[in-house]
């Protein structure tokens, strides 16, 4: 399975083969749904036709910090009804292309000053506050199906004293995401050559801690032979027992069926900048308001 950041706007890791749409803050003013989904759909549409079965998209933050430097225009907004509706909406853009989604970064990045690239956010919502703010738009993408949830490498410490990032969190990831909001899909990490989550414990141990907290995807280790040896030897040991492994690789494979993975893979690179998403990408960019 291939997976890429093609949020549109600021972060399109793929600008120079793909059409160009507006990013989520442009879509959130127009202030219709369908715009998110239909610029979901055309941008899985065109991934598809590269061969690429996952976005790690939409962005779920609401992005309530003025000073935020790693989520701002990535965001769909600051009002958590609104951005829920969209991230809602754009799920199942995705879905109607046929490719999965991932919406990121839990248990929310929107209320941050510091980017977890080069440091570790420290964010102080209660959890009172956090279900009123943060989780809206988490619980609309695991009401239409998300397939994936990316984890943040922000601390919470009213979610979790323990001063550990989300990734690395039980509390947050397995309390939380699994038991509180019921979501039984994958959990991938955010990218683990981030300072955010390398700052208090090692790129091995760091892999071990987020599958224990209950990632099922470890995204971009610093040094993929370290992490991969540090897992083995946790199972081995007994630290990360099998029936936890297990779990992740069926939520994985379950995954893979969902999205097509396991039959042909059809491509078709001679369709990208359609006359037809062109239009779409027209529309949404003259309706922003």
């Amino acid at each position: 399975m291939i997976g890429v950041d093609q949020e549109n706007g600021l972060v399109s890791r793929l600008k120079s083969l793909v059409t160009k749409f507006p990013g989520a803050s442009e879509i959130g003013e127009t202030g219709k749904t369908a715009n998110a989904r239909d610029v979901a759909r055309a941008t899985g549409e065109e991934l598809r036709d590269l061969g690429i079965s996952l976005d790690f998209a939409p962005v779920a933050d609401v992005n309530i910090n003025p000073r935020n430097p790693v989520i701002g225009p990535r965001a769909y907004g600051s009002d958590p009804g609104k951005v829920a509706a969209m991230v809602g909406a754009a799920v199942d853009g995705f879905h109607a292309a046929g490719v999965a989604s991932v919406a990121k970064h839990f248990p929310g990045h929107g209320d941050t000053s510091v980017d977890s690239h080069t440091g570790l956010p420290v964010i102080t919502h209660s959890k009172t506050q956090w279900r009123k703010l943060d989780a809206p738009p988490f619980r609309a993408a695991i009401a239409h199906d998300v397939d994936a949830i990316m984890s943040a490498h922000v601390v919470m410490p009213k979610l979790d004293p323990s001063g550990d990032p989300a990734t690395l969190s039980h509390r947050i990831l397995t309390g939380l995401l699994r038991e509180e909001l019921g979501f039984d899909g994958v959990i991938s990490t955010d990218a683990l050559d981030m300072a955010g989550v390398r700052k208090k414990y090692g790129d091995a141990e760091v892999a071990v801690r987020a599958v224990l907290a209950g990632a099922d995807m470890l995204l971009m280790p610093p040094n993929l032979p370290k992490a991969y040896d540090a897992v083995l030897d946790a199972v081995k040991s007994g630290r990360i027992s099998e029936r936890r492994l297990d779990e992740s690789v069926l939520r994985i494979l379950r995954l893979k069926e969902k999205r097509g993975v396991f039959g042909p893979i059809r491509t078709d690179p001679g369709a990208l900048k359609s006359a037809a998403h062109h239009k779409i990408a027209e529309r949404v960019f003259a309706a922003v308001r």
